[in-house]
């Protein structure tokens, strides 16, 4: 809520108290961590905080690679995060390539037309 309306250090604020939580509860492996790092991913994302999103990033990528699989959306969500924090650090190259594995891997899964395979375009 605290993002939709620009306020984003209220937002990671209460992210990253909600991620201590849900990892106290479920332990960090479990899906529901995952998703709520990636929320604070976006949220860092918004601050302009590219090394912290990039370093959420390559670690939710790992455990949703292993729990979750390589072609699941949500790993597919976090490997597109993880493109836009290299973008925006100016690692155009490693960003293009992730872009495209984020791509590649929805044109897999789903349909071409489907609505978050061209979300992820970067």
């Amino acid at each position: 809520m605290f993002r939709s309306v620009g306020k984003y250090n209220e937002a990671e604020e209460v992210l990253r108290q909600a991620l201590k939580a849900v990892e106290k509860i479920f332990g960090k492996r479990h899906p529901r961590a995952l998703t709520s790092a990636r929320n604070l991913a976006l949220v860092l994302l918004d601050l302009g905080n590219y090394e912290e999103l990039e370093g959420i990033c390559r670690q939710v990528l790992e455990e949703s690679k292993q729990i979750l699989g390589d072609k699941h959306p949500d790993t597919l969500k976090t490997l597109n995060h993880l493109a836009l924090s290299l973008r925006h650090q100016l690692k155009y190259e490693e960003s293009k390539y992730i872009h495209r594995q984020a791509l590649e891997g929805r044109l897999q899964t789903l349909d071409e037309k489907h609505p978050d395979t061209h979300s992820q375009l970067p």
